[in-house]
Formats: C-alpha cells, structure tokens, sequence
C-alpha cells in the first residue's frame, strides 16, 4: 500500500516517459519500470516508489536496495506534451 504522501505527489508522474536512450513508466500503483541507454552501458531499474521528498523520490527494489531520482524539474504542461527533468534528463509524456 502506498503512503499518502506518495499518493499526494504521483498523479502528475503517472504514464510514460521518454527521451533519446531513457525510458520511464510510473503506474497508478507507484510501480516504476526505469531504463537509460548511455553509450554501451545500461542501467534497468524496477522497483516501487516508496518516498517522494521534496527534490527527489526513492524507488525501492526487492527490500534491501533503494534508488532516489533527483526531481530538477516537476511535471509540467507545455503545449500538447508533458515535461520533466529527472537526473538531468529531460523527459516528454505525450498527454
């Protein structure tokens, strides 16, 4: 079961992101499905968010590993697409 203060914060975060080499699914249910391309390396990342603070959240995978995402720009509408930057990557939502 989520807390409420994810509960509060992942509406806008909810659907399918992406950007040359990253994508990023968030569900209704706080799952995340993660994964970004950088030259020959991945990095695969599924897990549950389980804390949104107030510049980043924290996914947890299994239960003893945690990721934070750093939040340099929250969800936000620009023309007919959404927007956000995570990790320095901007990330686009069709609406």
């Amino acid at each position: 079961m989520l807390n409420s203060n994810v509960t509060n914060y992942l509406t806008n975060f909810i659907g399918t992101w992406t950007s040359a080499g990253t994508n990023l699914v968030i569900t209704e249910k706080g799952k995340l499905h993660y994964i970004c391309f950088k030259g020959s390396s991945r990095k695969r990342i599924n897990g549950t968010i389980k804390e949104f603070k107030e510049n980043s959240f924290v996914v947890k995978v299994l239960w003893i590993f945690s990721f934070t995402f750093k939040i340099d720009e929250p969800p936000h509408k620009s023309g007919n697409k959404w927007k956000m930057r995570i990790n320095g990557v901007e990330l686009t939502k069709e609406l």
